[in-house]
């Protein structure tokens, strides 16, 4: 199946809040690693919304409201992610 531009968008986007996050750990910034750190993950499963369903993820923050239904979040990482795009 091939992937939408807009999920490698989302993924390429969450690859940097995560980058940045992981910067504002090693800084000590612990509210800016937690709210980077959701952002990446809400991103990310927009993403994989995208790929999984082919339509718009919906429009909300709350991370598991995000996860396409069936899929085992134990099971994916965000470098698993990255690799089936």
């Amino acid at each position: 199946m091939p992937v939408r531009r807009e999920a490698l968008l989302w993924l390429e986007e969450a690859g940097y809040d995560l980058e940045d996050a992981r910067d504002a750990y090693s800084r000590g910034r612990w509210s800016r690693v937690t709210f980077l750190a959701q952002q990446a993950c809400e991103k990310a499963l927009k993403a994989l919304w995208i790929h999984l369903k082919r339509t718009p993820p919906p429009r909300t923050h709350v991370l598991p409201d995000l996860v396409p239904e069936g899929v085992d979040l134990e099971e994916v990482s965000l470098e698993d992610l990255y690799l089936a795009f």
